[in-house]
């Protein structure tokens, strides 16, 4: 066995392994600092939500309350019902603000 060769395949299989590892921990930061943006994010319209559902309360439809707009879970829950008059707000301009 020629162990020159063996030392040269070992130092390029070490090179390559260094390299691998070097891109695996470039992409775990990446994607951490991706995941953390998408928190924040998440988080910034959770509260824009919140905003928008304590407005809507001061409105009215055709002299009826507004119901709150559930969240996808709790609509699945509640079989998934459409709030009555939705289709046509904006063409109808049926809201009356107090």
């Amino acid at each position: 066995m020629n162990w020159t060769r063996a030392s040269k395949s070992i130092r390029r299989t070490d090179q390559q392994i260094s390299q691998a590892v070097a891109q695996l921990n470039t992409v775990t930061q990446h994607n951490a600092s991706a995941s953390e943006e998408l928190a924040a994010t998440a988080e910034d319209l959770s509260e824009q939500a919140k905003f928008l559902e304590k407005a809507m309360v001061q409105f009215r439809l055709n002299g009826e309350r507004v119901p709150v707009v559930l969240s996808r879970a709790e609509r699945k829950r509640q079989g998934a019902q459409e709030m009555p008059g939705t289709g046509s707000l904006a063409s109808e301009g049926g809201f009356t603000a107090f």
